[in-house]
């Protein structure tokens, strides 16, 4: 098995880079999250960002157990919400992309880091 610094190799990362990383709480964004926690502080300035869509009963609980793993890891996490009154009649899925990036973009610049 590779180690995270072999993984992240090829994105040539300055060392102290500060990462933004978005984790919904799914297997792979999990996974991800636990073998780059390795590399913080020391090697990446990870923030995890999790944001709740509000489109499923389980979506806050969902969202809670990302900020659980998260602290548990110590790992700094932001997270955000999208407001129900916000969500359109017609292209749901198209309005949740845009609202979660709008929210990462939020992170990454409160982190300092460009998105």
């Amino acid at each position: 098995m590779r180690s995270a610094e072999q993984l992240i190799a090829p994105f040539h990362l300055p060392v102290g880079q500060r990462v933004v990383l978005a984790v919904s709480g799914g297997v792979d964004s999990t996974v991800l999250m636990n073998l780059l926690s390795v590399l913080h502080p020391h090697r990446l300035q990870l923030t995890v960002a999790t944001f709740d869509h509000r489109l499923r009963p389980t979506s806050a609980a969902e969202q809670a157990q990302v900020v659980q793993a998260a602290e548990a890891l110590k790992l700094p996490v932001k997270t955000g919400a999208w407001a129900v009154a916000d969500h359109p009649a017609h292209g749901l899925e198209a309005a949740a992309r845009k609202a979660r990036y709008a929210f990462l973009r939020q992170v990454a610049k409160r982190s300092g880091q460009a998105f």
